[in-house]
C-alpha cells in the first residue's frame, strides 16, 4: 500500500492547520532570575529599585563645586589652586556640596591639597554626573510579556531589584521510539537490531527550543502496547512524538493509530526526505509521527516540532543566517516537492562555493560534512551547476 500523494500538503499548510486547532495556555510558574535564562515571561515586568539612589559619578574623577571653581579660577585653564573637592570614582556618591565631576585624567592632586586642572576640555556645570533614577526608576517598565529572557536581561532585572520572574512552564514533549528492531544505546547490536539514538537528538533539539522531553522506553511494534503508550503520552504532554512506523508497511502501526484517535489527521508532506510524516490532533494535543531514519526525523523536528514549541511559548521560530552560494553540481528533484539538500560551503576567491553532499555518501558524511542546508522549493525541478542559491547556515558555522 502506498501513500496517496494527491492528498499531501505543504509544510506551511501543515503548520497552519496545527495553529488553527491548537492555542495552548501553558501554566505559569515563578522562578529565580538566576535560573530564568531562555525562559519566556508570562507577564510584563517593572522595576522595584530606583538607581542611582542619588546622583553619582559617571567616571573616575574629582568632584567640585562648579561655582567655587569658576570663582577661584576665573574660568581660565590650566589652573592650579586650592578649592574643596572629593574623590568621585565611577558609581560613587559624594558630598552634596559638589555638583560637577572632572575626569581624573584632567586633574592632578597635590600634597598641599591644591588641584591642577588641565585645559583639555571645557568644563560645564553638572558634567559627568549620573542623576538619580537615570539608570532605572521604581515602576519603570522593563520587559514585556512573551519576552524570551537573554543573559543581558537577567542583569537588567537584577539591577532593577527583580529577584523572581513569572514565566511559562516549558512545553512538555513526549517522545515514543517505536520498533521491534530498536535497542538502547548501551547495548551491542545483533543481527536485525538497530540502535535507538534519535532520542538523543530529539531531546537536545527540544532543550534548545525551550521544551522539556518526557522520553518513553522503546515501544515494540504491538498495536495494543503502542496504543496504550500513545494515550498515556497524550494525557501527560503538550505535544507527542512517535518515531518510526510512519509509512505503510505491515508493522507500521503508528500512523494508523493516529488516524484512529484523531480529530484531525494528515499523512504525507510535500517535502523530502520525510514524506511520510503523519500529523494529528488527539485529545486536543498535536501528535506527530516522525519517520524513523535520523535525517528524515531531524527535518521533521526542524520544520514542524520547532514551530509548535515556539507557538506554545508565543514565539516566532528562530531563523538561520543565510548566504548566497554558487552550486558546484547540478541538483535534480521532483518539481512538485520541496527538498532538503545538505551542502558543504567553503569560501574561495571571494565567493562561497557549495558542494552538494551526495545522499549515497553514507550517514557519517551526510552529518559531519554538512555546514549548510538548501531547501529547494516546490515548482522547480533542477538547479544547475554554477547557479546562485541562498543557503541556510547550520548552528556553529559562519563566514
Amino acid at each position: 500500500m502506498y501513500l496517496n500523494q494527491e492528498q499531501f500538503i505543504t509544510r506551511a499548510e501543515a503548520l497552519a492547520a496545527f495553529r488553527q486547532r491548537w492555542n495552548p495556555a501553558l501554566p505559569v510558574e515563578e522562578i529565580a532570575i538566576a535560573n530564568a535564562a531562555d525562559r519566556v515571561l508570562a507577564q510584563d515586568v517593572a522595576s522595584v529599585n530606583t538607581l542611582p539612589v542619588c546622583r553619582s559619578s559617571m567616571m573616575d574623577g574629582i568632584a567640585v563645586s562648579f561655582a567655587e571653581l569658576m570663582q577661584a579660577s576665573g574660568g581660565a585653564f590650566p589652573w592650579t589652586g586650592v578649592i574643596a573637592h572629593a574623590c568621585a570614582d565611577t558609581g560613587d556618591d559624594f558630598d552634596d556640596a559638589f555638583d560637577t565631576v572632572l575626569a581624573v585624567e584632567e586633574t592632578e592632586r597635590h600634597a598641599d591639597g591644591s588641584l591642577t586642572i588641565a585645559p583639555e576640555a571645557p568644563i560645564k556645570q553638572g558634567q559627568c554626573i549620573k542623576l538619580r533614577g537615570s539608570t532605572v526608576r521604581q515602576g519603570q517598565a522593563l520587559l514585556d510579556k512573551n519576552t524570551r529572557l537573554q543573559p543581558i536581561h537577567l542583569a537588567l532585572l537584577g539591577t532593577a531589584g527583580v529577584c523572581a520572574a513569572s514565566v511559562y512552564r516549558k512545553p512538555i514533549v513526549a517522545y515514543l521510539p517505536t520498533g521491534n528492531e530498536l535497542i538502547p544505546i548501551d547495548t551491542a547490536p545483533q543481527r536485525g537490531q538497530n540502535i535507538e539514538s534519535n532520542s538523543l537528538m530529539v531531546q537536545a533539539m527540544l532543550a534548545q527550543w525551550g521544551a522539556q522531553t518526557c522520553c518513553y522506553p522503546i515501544v515494540k511494534d504491538d498495536n495494543a502496547q503502542m496504543e496504550a503508550a500513545l494515550l498515556d503520552a497524550c494525557s501527560k504532554a503538550d505535544v507527542v512524538l512517535l518515531n518510526g512506523g510512519s509509512s505503510m508497511g505491515s508493522e507500521d502501526y503508528a500512523s494508523r493509530l493516529l488516524q484512529k484517535h484523531a480529530a484531525w489527521f494528515q499523512h504525507g508532506i510535500r517535502c523530502i526526505p520525510g514524506i511520510p510524516v503523519a500529523m494529528a490532533m488527539i485529545q486536543g494535543k498535536p501528535v506527530i509521527n516522525l519517520p524513523g531514519p535520523t535525517l528524515a526525523s531531524y527535518y521533521a523536528m526542524d520544520w514542524c516540532v520547532k514551530a509548535l514549541v515556539c507557538h506554545a511559548l508565543g514565539q516566532q521560530p528562530p531563523l538561520r543566517k543565510t548566504i548566497e552560494v554558487q552550486l558546484e553540481q547540478r541538483i535534480q528533484k521532483p518539481p512538485h516537492l520541496e527538498m532538503y539538500i545538505r551542502l558543504h560551503v567553503e569560501e574561495a576567491d571571494g565567493r562561497f562555493a557549495a558542494r552538494v553532499i551526495d545522499r549515497r555518501a553514507g550517514l557519517v558524511r551526510l552529518l559531519t560534512d554538512c555546514n549548510a542546508l538548501f531547501i529547494a522549493p516546490i515548482g522547480k525541478g533542477a538547479f544547475e551547476a554554477d547557479e546562485i542559491i541562498r543557503a541556510e547556515l547550520l548552528d556553529g558555522f559562519d563566514f
